[in-house]
């Protein structure tokens, strides 16, 4: 067993790290959390239901607070699919702010029809 504070890369290429003994149930994999959500909730609190941490230059090792965004699953979503995530991480800020604009968008359209 790995004593608590050990880092590993997992499949996907973030770091983990242990943050207690055990899983809390059989199957869970709840003793690891990958180590950009620690940094961004060691530095602002708990990341709310329904957002990810993202990397802002793409780079899953730049571990740098200022690399890191706060993004919505919904922002996610957009940022994904119209392929607006780069490895600028001034262009991937501009994206965000872009997807944020497209959602309200998608909103008001969405209240104009239903009203």
């Amino acid at each position: 067993t790995k004593p608590v504070g050990t880092e590993r890369v997992n499949k996907d290429g973030y770091i983990e790290v242990k943050i207690k003994m055990r899983p809390s149930r059989k199957n869970c994999n709840d003793h690891w959390i990958v180590k950009h959500r620690l940094i961004w909730e060691n530095a602002y609190g708990p990341i709310p239901k329904g957002y990810s941490v993202i990397f802002k230059d793409g780079d899953k090792l730049n571990l740098d607070l200022a690399n890191l965004a706060l993004v919505s699953r919904a922002e996610l979503a957009v940022l994904n699919h119209r392929k607006m995530l780069r490895s600028n991480a001034q262009l991937t800020e501009t994206s965000i702010l872009c997807a944020k604009v497209l959602l309200a968008k998608n909103r008001r359209k969405k209240k104009e029809r239903d009203t």
